[in-house]
Order: C-alpha cells, then structure tokens, then sequence
C-alpha cells in the first residue's frame, strides 16, 4: 500500500502531468498528455522522489495503446501492405543501418564502452534491449540512458514536426470515433481487448506481448464487425499519461550518473541519428510521392508506441505509418539480439569485464 508520503507525490506528479497535459493541448501539441506526462515524470526523478510505476500500470498502457493501433487498421490496407512489403523492408533496413552506424561510432570513439553504444541505439523494444544487453555484459543502465533518450527526443521531434507540417491541417483527432465519451459499443470492444490481451499474456509473460496481443486482438475483433474497438478519448488519454510516466521514471538518478559523463555526447550521436533518419523519408517523398509529415513519422527511429500516439492525432496516413513501424518492431524483436551480436563482432566490439 501506498504510505502517506508517496500518496502525495503521486498526487502531484498527476497533478503536475494534467497541468502540462492542458498547457500542451492549448497550444495545439500532438500527444499533449503524454508528453505532459514524460516531462513531469523526468522532473520529478530530478528531485530523487523515487517513484515507480507498478507492472500493472505499465502493462495496461500496452493493451491501451496496441489497442488503438490495431483499431487503425483496416482489412483494405492488407493487401496493398502485402504488395508493398519490399517498401517496408527497405524503411526497415535504412533506419537499421543509421542507428547501428551511430551505435558502433559510440562504442569506436569510445563514448560508452564496449557493445553498450550498439544495444542502445537499435531502435525498438527498448524493454527487451536492455534486459539482454545486460545478459550479454553490457552496462544496462547506460543501455537504459541511451533508449530511453532516444524515445523522448524522438517523440518531441516528432510533435514538433507534426505541428511545423500540420499547422493549416486538419487534425485526425476531429473524427467522430475521437469522441471523449465514444458510444457504448467501443467502449466494449476497447475494454474486451484490453482485458483479453493482459490476461493472454499471462501465458507468454513479456511486455511485448501484450503490445501485441491487443494490436492482433483489436484488429480481429474489430475487422469482423462484432465491435467497434476504437479507444475513446479518455481511455486514450490514460495510457498516453500512463505511457509518459513510464518512460520518464526510468531517468533515475542511478541511471543519470552512469550517463553522467557520456550526456552530451549521447545526445549528439542521437541527434545525428534523428537527422539521418530523414534521408529514407526524403525518398520515400520525392520516389514514392508520400506526404512529408507520413514519411518522417514512418522513418522515425522509434519507438512505435509514441510514433503511434503522436500519428493518431496528426493528418497522416497512419496505415502507412504504423505498418512501417510495426515492421521495424517485430524485426527487431525478433533479430535485435543476434543483429547486435553480428555488428559486434564484425567491428571486433567487446564489452570489458565490470
């Protein structure tokens, strides 16, 4: 149970995340309450106040999430998806290449040692990452410094892009779906996929598995026709919070003096990869004819959970978005141990004894 003390520190990181929630929607921010969220909760690990957020809670922002993302696709896109894999794949590949290329620069001028710098630039399934570069011998809490940076200063480009390129549009959010209360039936099928997916994944116990048990569980449920699972606006808003507080909480202060040194380094290197991260977008918009804000957000490194919160509220085809995103995601869930292990040992990479 929670003792009086943390009760009121609790209190005031809702408080504080609301707050800048609104300030942030006032001002037309993409996924304002969940970077509301993120920087109370960076502020609040600042002042050592040493909150965590439960499993629970961080599970539950997962089915949330996948949730919404698997009621944004549609049995129409499957086949031009299918026709179009190549596409994906080579999205995939070029944000591959320039993450592991600024991991391997990070570990070669020596600004984190051995394979850390690699572990923490590939971009996805941060969760997963750290807990085996820590199996591996990397410093796992400099993994986390690295992943968890790359998602926040991805996720504030990105709504920075969203309001540059979408300044005269018409935000997606506006749909009727969108709406706070939403109708009964999506409320059902919503709360049904979330319920299914955390109680699934008690089989298979990942935190990737939830993600995408309600991805798989919303578009199933949803493309037959016997609900409607689009998340209404105040379910949508408590795992965009939740979801802010559960990457800006992992900026400990054991986390922040292990990067103490390496900070602006890191940030650099990282911001070298968010700029050349647009040179597939800049293909996709000048070969492929896809619009500017879609083909940033589809080439942006990661991680698929923001990039899908910031895309639901944006004028962008987010098919093409989150099947982008989703492709890298499953490729590295599935190859980002043995594609680190490889890079590694192809540029003589070894973590030294701790």
């Amino acid at each position: 149970m929670l003792n009086q003390t943390n009760y009121l520190k609790w209190l005031t990181l809702s408080f504080v995340s609301l707050l800048a929630g609104v300030i942030l929607t006032v001002i037309g921010a993409p996924a304002s309450f969940m970077l509301g969220a993120m920087l109370a909760a960076i502020g609040v690990t600042t002042r050592d106040w040493q909150l965590k957020l439960p499993a629970s809670l961080s599970n539950l922002a997962q089915a949330i999430i996948g949730c919404l993302i698997g009621a944004s696709i549609t049995l129409d896109v499957l086949p031009h998806t299918a026709n179009t894999a190549w596409l994906y794949a080579g999205i995939t590949a070029s944000v591959l290449i320039i993450s592991l290329g600024i991991g391997v620069l990070v570990s070669r001028i020596q600004v984190l040692p051995g394979t850390t710098g690699i572990w923490g630039s590939l971009p996805g399934a941060a969760p997963m990452m750290i807990i085996l570069s820590e199996q591996h011998g990397a410093d796992s809490r400099l993994v986390a410094f690295v992943q968890y940076t790359r998602v926040v200063m991805v996720a504030f480009v990105a709504a920075l892009a969203v309001g540059v390129f979408s300044a005269d549009g018409v935000p997606a959010a506006s749909a009727a779906s969108n709406a706070f209360i939403g109708s009964l039936a999506e409320l059902a099928g919503a709360l049904l996929v979330v319920a299914a997916s955390l109680l699934l994944a008690r089989l298979t116990p990942k935190a990737s598995n939830i993600f995408i048990n309600a991805i798989v569980l919303s578009f199933a449920l949803g493309s037959s026709g016997l609900l409607p699972t689009h998340p209404p606006v105040w379910l949508q808003a408590l795992g965009f919070v939740l979801l802010g507080w559960s990457i800006g909480l992992r900026f400990t202060r054991e986390v922040r003096q292990a990067a103490a040194n390496a900070f602006v380094k890191v940030v650099a290197l990282l911001v070298a990869m968010i700029a050349l991260c647009l040179i597939p977008a800049a293909v996709l918009v000048q070969v492929f004819h896809i619009d500017p804000l879609t083909a940033y957000l589809a080439s942006s490194p990661g991680g698929v959970d923001s990039i899908a919160i910031i895309a639901s509220g944006s004028p962008v085809d987010m098919a093409f978005v989150i099947t982008a995103q989703m492709f890298r995601f499953i490729i590295v869930l599935l190859l980002g141990p043995h594609i680190t292990r490889f890079v590694a040992h192809k540029f003589s990479l070894s973590q030294p004894p701790r």
